[in-house]
């Protein structure tokens, strides 16, 4: 009987402390955690209303990261997403070959590392495929308007390709491999989901090679650590152009890094919005598409009211909607925004200048024409053809120069076929400066062309141009950092488009915010963390 009553303590002993573990775990979470839970803890207190400007990249993971915290049920929110074009992804966009079954063809973004921990973590959680990729006979060549510089057999192994590069530039592809993983490294620790969210852009370089890369140009960078011309400006210049659409004269250090860190690129099946639009819809936020976002006015609560109004031409388009908001993420380039509001001059964001860029598709039966590359008609033109300046060119332009095209892509091809035939037809993608017009199109896969006149369908069947007026930030070196936080509750994303411009750096940046709002609205206080600008 004894052991009995002593069985029955022990197990009320065991019970009372499983029940006191549990009440201590009711914890408010540290952001460390919060990635890695699953069930959600009981709602308490009024939802925050958090309005997010832009369904881009950032914008789309700011709404994803923040429904993670509402879930837990510490800070519930309604999360509302204005967005001003017609669809989710921002300068992330694809289209279909009307005639084909090739279809999301990237008119935008058009690819990622798989090194992109964000992007490839999101894609797994989400369940978004990667597409494949089909691989056949086309290689890369590197041309400078004049000649072929660099040819990259199709059929060739890595590390023959490293030899050739080796025995053409010394060490120099060796040094460049080395300081490229170095500085990306330094650069994803400061955004490591395990790391305190990062307040201030500033803290991104300190004393590091990492800062040494964002404040120096390109040149001087890449001298500074013996990687000079004429690999700089033939091999890592026809990156930054094929990666930014710039000249290494315009770009920082780290812009040069991360161009020639494409080796092992990956899009998304369905097109690589598919990822953002995926993060919209997990969110549980309202998304109000074709919204302008007019005015923001702070209220002397701390809240915020908004002012929007449709962007399409309807009857009602000149309504105005007005709402109130706990906190604001602007998730879109601020300068084109066109939204007024009052803020501390000295958050104020600061203003990036950005490039127009053309993007050309088109499909034909014909390759690469050999004359269009000053090449003898019995050879063969590679199907991606990379660009760099000749020797003596100017390379602080921001314009493709001579050749009038910063790449030509061979990304598919495909059977086409008709009553009488099956025909194999390609899909080429050119990035340039200004508009291809047709006549270079005829030149390019040579057949004659008259001025005027439609291109022949049997020579070109299909033709689409994407124009983006605001393409890429011009990645200058940088002097001065602008500000995450512009007000208390008011965050800014846009500003890491100046140090990295790119769908894992924005979607980064998304997370971040929801991290730091997160942050605030618990007051969670963690070991060399510093209250972001504003605070």
């Amino acid at each position: 009987m004894a052991n009995h009553v002593l069985t029955l303590r022990v197990f009320m002993i065991v019970a009372l402390l499983y029940v006191l573990q549990a009440t201590a775990d009711q914890k408010v979470l540290s952001i460390q955690e919060i990635d890695n839970v699953q069930q959600p803890m009981k709602s308490e207190g009024a939802r925050k209303r958090v309005a997010i400007i832009g369904a881009g990249a950032a914008g789309a993971s700011s709404a994803y990261y923040l429904n993670k915290h509402a879930a837990l049920g510490v800070v519930p929110m309604n999360i509302t997403i204005f967005e001003r074009s017609s669809q989710v992804g921002g300068r992330v966009k694809s289209v279909d070959v009307s005639y084909s079954p090739v279809k999301d063809i990237e008119v935008g973004a058009s690819s990622f590392s798989r090194e992109d921990r964000l992007l490839m973590s999101a894609m797994k959680e989400l369940g978004v495929e990667e597409a494949s990729e089909e691989m056949f006979a086309k290689g890369i060549g590197i041309w400078n308007g004049r000649e072929f510089i660099f040819i990259q057999p199709w059929d060739s192994s890595r590390w023959w390709n490293r030899a050739k590069l080796i025995w053409k530039y010394g060490w120099a592809p060796v040094r460049t491999e080395d300081l490229s993983r170095k500085t990306i490294n330094e650069l994803r620790v400061q955004f490591d989901s395990g790391s305190p969210p990062l307040g201030l852009l500033s803290k991104v370089a300190s004393d590091s090679i990492l800062e040494e890369s964002i404040t120096s140009s390109a040149e001087v960078f890449l001298q500074s650590h013996n990687i000079a011309p004429p690999f700089s400006t033939e091999i890592i210049q026809a990156g930054t152009r094929a990666h930014y659409s710039e000249n290494l004269g315009t770009l920082h250090g780290l812009a040069s890094m991360m161009a020639m860190n494409r080796e092992s690129t990956t899009s998304i099946k369905g097109g690589n919005w598919l990822l953002f639009d995926r993060m919209v819809n997990t969110s549980e936020a309202l998304l109000q598409l074709n919204t302008q976002v007019t005015k923001i006015n702070k209220l002397d609560d701390g809240t915020f009211r908004l002012e929007s109004s449709s962007t399409e031409k309807t009857a009602d388009s000149t309504r105005l909607d007005v709402a109130e908001y706990d906190a604001v993420i602007i998730a879109a380039p601020f300068q084109f925004t066109d939204i007024k509001v009052q803020l501390p001059l000295a958050t104020r964001p600061l203003e990036i200048p950005y490039v127009e860029r053309h993007v050309t598709y088109f499909t034909s039966s014909h390759t690469l024409s050999p004359k269009a590359f000053n090449l003898s008609l019995d050879s063969s033109v590679p199907g991606d053809v990379l660009t760099t300046l000749d020797t003596g060119a100017d390379k602080r332009r921001a314009e493709a120069g001579n050749p009038a095209f910063f790449s030509i892509t061979t990304p598919q091809r495909f059977l086409r076929k008709s009553v009488w035939e099956m025909k194999l037809e390609y899909v080429y993608k050119i990035l340039s400066s200004s508009p291809i017009n047709d006549t270079t199109i005829a030149h390019l896969l040579g057949f004659p062309h008259e001025d005027g006149l439609p291109l022949p369908e049997q020579d070109v069947r299909w033709v689409h141009r994407q124009s983006w007026p605001h393409a890429y930030p011009l990645l200058l070196p940088k002097t001065k950092y602008g500000h995450i936080q512009l007000d208390r509750h008011l965050y800014y994303s846009g500003e890491i488009e100046s140090i990295e411009s790119s769908m894992e750096m924005s979607s980064l940046m998304g997370k971040n915010i929801a991290r730091l709002l997160y942050r605030d609205w618990t007051d969670i206080s963690e070991p060399g963390t510093e209250r972001p600008v504003g605070e």
